[in-house]
């Protein structure tokens, strides 16, 4: 396989592996815990995981634009 497609292909799979292990925790964190549901009045659990999904959000966008913003080495 050419460098070219194997870089390209492995940016593919660095993108797919950083979004779903942030959704993995992201579920497993708000609804084993039930930070997500929001009961009868929003308690402090729940504006912290809502900040922290935010957050880490942010962090794994920017991750994924770092990964598609560099460049090939061979080129």
């Amino acid at each position: 396989m050419e460098e070219d497609i194997r870089a390209f292909f492995v940016k593919i799979i660095n993108t797919i592996a950083a979004i779903l292990l942030w959704l993995f925790v992201n579920i497993a964190i708000g609804l084993k815990l039930k930070f997500a549901e929001v009961q009868h009045h929003l308690t402090a659990g729940n504006i912290i995981f809502y900040v922290w999904v935010l957050l880490s959000g942010a962090f794994v966008f920017y991750y994924v634009l770092k990964i598609w913003r560099k460049k090939h080495p061979l080129k």
